[in-house]
């Protein structure tokens, strides 16, 4: 007979780790990538399409604040597909967020490779493609060093993707003030 023990778990990740993880997740590199997308495509109207966005965004958020209130269990999207209408519901609900989770992924690389070429521009095909195999091999040698390991690379890539957008924000808000005392 095997005797069953529970396990003790250790907490690796501080308040400040998992706040950035979930902000990081939320704001993601898919932001910048979508907004020059979408700005290309739609131009100025993008602006009505993000705030429109936003609200729809806002509106899943309280849906899932309610589902939170409402059923106290772990497990998110699952646990409440699974409660409100049964076993296959919650089974086809966390498979198919687990498969948008890794699939969303496939960005990052792409999304550094950007961003890096943006300064170090003339980087041929194979340069991008080896630059992207390096990012990965990086977030993957910090993954498997542990979990404080990438609770911490992940909180320097959050602040200073916090840090960039708050000082383009800023470079802009500057700008506009100086463009309108210009104008008077």
């Amino acid at each position: 007979m095997v005797v069953m023990t529970k396990a003790e778990l250790k907490s690796e990740l501080t308040l400040f780790d998992v706040t950035n993880l979930v902000v990081g997740a939320i704001i993601g590199a898919d932001i910048y990538v979508a907004s020059a997308f979408g700005a290309g495509l739609l131009g100025p109207f993008s602006l009505v399409v993000w705030v429109l966005a936003g609200i729809i965004a806002i509106v899943i958020a309280l849906c899932f604040a309610q589902c939170a209130a409402m059923l106290s269990k772990v497990g998110g999207p699952y646990a409440c597909a699974h409660a409100a209408w049964g076993t296959f519901a919650g089974f086809a609900v966390g498979w198919s967020l687990w498969l948008a989770e890794w699939m969303s992924l496939a960005v990052f690389p792409v999304a550094f490779a950007q961003y890096f070429t943006f300064f170090f521009p003339g980087l041929d095909w194979t340069s991008q493609v080896a630059l992207k195999v390096l990012f990965v091999a990086f977030l993957m040698v910090t993954n498997i060093a542990g979990v404080k390991a990438a609770g911490r690379t992940n909180d320097v890539a959050h602040v200073s993707q916090a840090c960039s957008t708050d000082f383009l924000r800023c470079s802009m808000t500057v700008h506009l003030w100086r463009r309108q005392q210009a104008l008077r």
